[in-house]
């Protein structure tokens, strides 16, 4: 049986070759459907967000991507227009969307 700091290791290898190809699955998607990294790397965000029930308001993405409002704006107008998402009014506050 392997030692602690066998299974350790593999278990490192095991999540590098995951991201590898996690990487690599992101990249295939999004060329297949013409998203630039970071809009790619937007819907992950607001995908993770929705499984969990809580969707994202443009506020909430730019700080997950660390991205000014102007610049998040322009990301979320382009993914709507793509037709990727769509907007919604918060019910509990009409001035968010």
């Amino acid at each position: 049986m392997p030692d602690r700091e066998e299974l350790i290791a593999q278990l490192g290898a095991d999540l590098r070759a995951i991201s590898v190809g996690s990487g690599q699955m992101g990249h295939h998607f999004a060329r297949l459907h013409r998203l630039s990294r970071t809009d790619l790397q937007a819907l992950l965000h607001m995908m993770v967000a929705e499984t969990v029930g809580e969707p994202l308001h443009a506020r909430q993405l730019g700080e997950r991507m660390d991205l000014y409002n102007a610049a998040v704006t322009y990301l979320v107008e382009r993914v709507v227009k793509a037709r990727h998402v769509r907007r919604e009014t918060d019910t509990s506050d009409r001035r968010k969307v």
